[in-house]
């Protein structure tokens, strides 16, 4: 047995030795030099030949430039313009196949004006026939799609993954070379877009597609993963291949460990195999479309891409809220190898899967007011661009084709912190959103999160004129209105009862700070102290939402993402149409709700909607009617501050227990025991995939979850109840006991479970009900009351409307 282990140990080696002999060397890779400084930044480069001779052209300040590229460098040969090229002008690019005329704008491809897809990549044949890949949304995930000079359309990436960002190169046989990279299966849908991604390649020789292995060592020795590929194909025939690989700072403190740079690396597919990988110089920086590559006419390629210096410049950024000067450049390199066209083996590529059904309407969705259609989106939402949890948080594009296919907002503002910001970056994304807006369908809007003086707040406006310089403007914290023009922009406080970012809101602008962050999916609720879904880390002291309406404030309520939590929290918007003045005109208005799942919630007092102040009878009933597209746990209204009404079913000896555990860095092992009491039903709450929850008995019940810092897990026990029934929560042996009894009398409880943050909460019987209409008329309104509703489903999902204000 020894012997045959060595002999395959010693076989093995000899495999791999003479696989090492065999390998092409590495490719040469010479640095042409870079572009660009702090005061003149260089961005979007793009490559073209132009009477056989390479062109860079790039925005160098404000202003594009056409430069030639030879072996000694780049030298300007045109006029700067402030115009873009004709020929770059993504707006005007049409790509002419089989009479379909398509256009991109930042990685959106459309086609007769309406939305298809992302990514578009085009290539030419040898005859001039134009050929396309995209990927587009259907069936609940991403799937890649070639498109042939006669119009037919293949779809070479179809399964439940999301396959996306395609790259499309044809070499000189006519042989079609496509490159894609995937993400895990729900992609975004729990809560973190940028996770683990894998590279593919593939080419279609006659007509069939074939898989083609990747080189070794993707990610080199520092690398933490290998994505967005790019094919190109080299006149003597190799097929190239680039690609990014995420690199972490590890030797800085704090937020260090989730500060990212990407390098991007290359290697050449020729008859004896794939290159060495090796990294391009310079190559450290964002993880946006910014490399353009063109293949020589002499062999090799001409590759040039954007570089903002970070790998250097974060080490020296030791805080958080350290701003990061501005270091955009366009950096310049030609990669050469020897060896001849490849040949391919490799196996048949898979066939797609079927999509699946799309989802049907929305429960309730007729309850809107007369002249408003309600909308839903994201006011606080980061890109890869913050460097707290860029390595979570995902690309600007990706932001966008999520919130627009995925979660199907209907408005989105990205808010990256302002100090993370350069100018460069932030007149890019400007354009980003100025270039995928579409009144009507999907809005977006301009923003970014201030940590002001006193707290943090998102910046909101609708003006791409006004917002150019926002993000680096002196802001008086006493007056914001001096800064941002409430006709432009809206002021939203977050995190508002925070310990580690307190809100100082003393100083309060009535025409901007028009609503306030109450759930964020990062943390949870600042609603009150006793408030569902409340932030595990807060104990009390710091104003709530509640308690700043009781010093008279007047705001809307709204529930937004902020970092690695999409599609955990909302904004509903009752608007007039689906364009950024009229989304700003109902948040002005206050004509807005907060809700952690789409729930669909009208509130009337008399003739006042949510948000609005006026004169009602005494005896006026409030009407409360809610579409909640799932069971109903409770509707409670909260008049001045206290709950005043309590709608629930009226099963006796039944209640609601829930349990909730975060704000940990470990894998749990949670057991629920139950002491004179029965587990009649059992709900997740907010399990992720790889989670846990089975029920063990009619007493007890598993549950095995991974949590990480802004993580929190919950289950919701339906309980058969006697009286003094206990709950003991264990791991190997009890830690938490607690009387069920003394949860109904004395309210939530706060307790610590190895480490992590915890808390049990009781409710009376479910309602049960998904569709829900009451009227509540307590028939002694008075000038100077408020009131708002909070409904509260079966599995814990919550939704907050805007107070109604009763004035003289």
């Amino acid at each position: 047995m020894r012997s045959a282990v060595v002999l395959a140990l010693a076989l093995g080696f000899f495999a791999w030795g003479w696989a090492r002999l065999r390998a092409p060397d590495p490719a040469e890779v010479a640095d042409l030099g870079r572009l660009g400084s702090a005061t003149e930044p260089a961005t979007e480069p793009c490559l073209r030949l132009r009477d056989g001779a390479p062109e860079l052209v790039c925005r160098l300040g404000e202003a594009w430039k056409v430069l030639s590229v030879s072996a000694d460098g780049v030298a300007q040969t045109g006029a700067a313009s402030e115009a873009v090229p004709a020929w770059l002008d993504l707006e005007r690019l049409t790509q002419a196949s089989a009479g379909m005329a398509a256009s991109w704008r930042e990685g959106e491809l459309r086609a007769s004006g309406q939305h298809l897809g992302w990514c578009p990549s085009p290539a030419h044949d040898a005859t001039g026939a134009p050929h396309l890949a995209y990927d587009t949304y259907r069936g609940g995930s991403y799937d890649v799609i070639y498109r042939d000079p006669a119009g037919q359309e293949t779809t070479v990436a179809g399964t439940s993954r999301a396959e996306f960002h395609p790259s499309l190169a044809l070499d000189a046989d006519g042989r079609v070379w496509l490159a894609w990279e995937e993400a895990e299966e729900n992609w975004g849908r729990e809560g973190i877009l940028h996770g683990t991604r894998e590279m593919r390649l593939a080419v279609r020789e006659g007509s069939g597609w074939k898989q083609v292995a990747l080189p070794a060592d993707l990610r080199g020795a520092e690398g933490l993963g290998a994505e967005r590929p790019q094919v190109a194909a080299d006149r003597g025939g190799l097929i190239w291949m680039f690609w990014r690989v995420q690199l972490r700072l590890r030797d800085v403190g704090g937020f260090g460990g989730r500060r990212v740079a990407w390098r991007i690396h290359c290697s050449a597919l020729g008859a004896d195999g794939w290159t060495a990988p090796v990294a391009l110089p310079h190559s450290e920086g964002p993880n946006h479309d910014g490399l353009a590559l063109l293949p020589l006419p002499g062999g090799g390629i001409l590759a040039a891409y954007e570089t903002d210096g970070r790998w250097e410049r974060f080490r020296q950024v030791r805080s958080w809220p350290e701003t990061v000067s501005a270091a955009s450049q366009v950096q310049v390199a030609r990669v050469r190898a020897p060896g001849g066209a490849p040949r391919v083996e490799g196996p048949a590529l898979p066939a797609a899967e079927s999509a699946a059904a799309g989802a049907g309407a929305e429960p309730g969705s007729e309850l809107v007011p007369e002249g408003f259609v309600r909308l839903w989106g994201d006011l606080h939402r980061h890109s890869d661009l913050s460097r707290c949890s860029a390595n979570l948080d995902g690309s600007v594009v990706d932001q966008y084709r999520y919130a627009r296919d995925v979660a199907q907002l209907d408005f989105l503002a990205l808010t990256d912190h302002f100090q993370h910001l350069t100018p460069p970056l932030w007149s890019w994304q400007l354009r980003v959103a100025q270039r995928l807006n579409a009144p009507g369908v999907f809005t977006t809007l301009f923003g970014f999160e201030r940590a002001f003086a006193n707290g943090h707040r998102n910046v909101i406006g609708i003006d791409a004129e006004d917002a150019a310089d926002a993000p680096f403007r002196a802001v008086d914290t006493g007056a914001p209105e001096k800064s941002f023009d409430p006709e432009h922009w809206v002021v939203v406080p977050h995190q508002l009862a925070d310990p580690g970012a307190v809100l100082d809101w003393s100083a309060y602008s009535t025409a901007l700070e028009t609503a306030v962050e109450v759930y964020q999916g990062r943390r949870g609720s600042y609603e009150s102290l006793d408030g569902p879904r409340r932030a595990l880390e807060i104990e009390d002291g710091a104003p709530f939402a509640v308690d700043y309406l009781k010093m008279g404030r007047r705001f809307g309520l709204i529930a937004s993402s902020d970092h690695a939590s999409v599609s955990s929290a909302f904004t509903a918007v009752l608007a007039r149409e689906n364009t950024r003045a009229a989304i700003l005109e109902a948040l002005h208005a206050r004509r807005c709700y907060a809700a952690t799942a789409r729930m669909n919630l009208d509130l009337r007092l008399g003739g006042l909607l949510m948000g609005e102040a006026g004169a009602v009878e005494p005896e006026a009933a409030l009407q409360v009617r809610v579409g909640a597209g799932s069971p109903i746990a409770r509707v409670e209204v909260v008049r001045n501050g206290a709950v005043a009404q309590v709608w629930t079913g009226n099963t006796h000896g039944t209640a609601l227990v829930e349990l909730r555990l975060g704000r940990d860095a470990k894998r749990h092992a949670l057991e629920v025991g139950i002491e004179d009491a029965e587990i009649a039903g059992l709900i997740a709450m907010d399990l992720e995939s790889d989670d846990r929850l089975r029920r063990v008995s009619d007493t007890q019940v598993r549950v095995d979850v991974q949590l990480n810092a802004t993580d929190e897990d919950g289950l919701i026990l339906e309980l058969r109840v006697e009286p003094g029934a206990t709950l003991t929560l264990s791991e190997e042996q009890p830690v938490v006991t607690m009387v069920l009894d003394d949860l109904r009398t004395q309210g939530p409880r706060r307790f610590q479970f190895r480490g992590a943050a915890g808390e049990a909460r009781w409710s009376p019987p479910p309602l049960r009900t998904a569709v829900f209409d009451e009227r509540w008329q307590p028939g002694d309104w008075k000038p100077g009351d408020w009131a708002y509703v909070r409904v509260v489903r079966l599995d814990g999902e919550v939704a907050w409307s805007s107070p109604i204000w009763v004035a003289r």
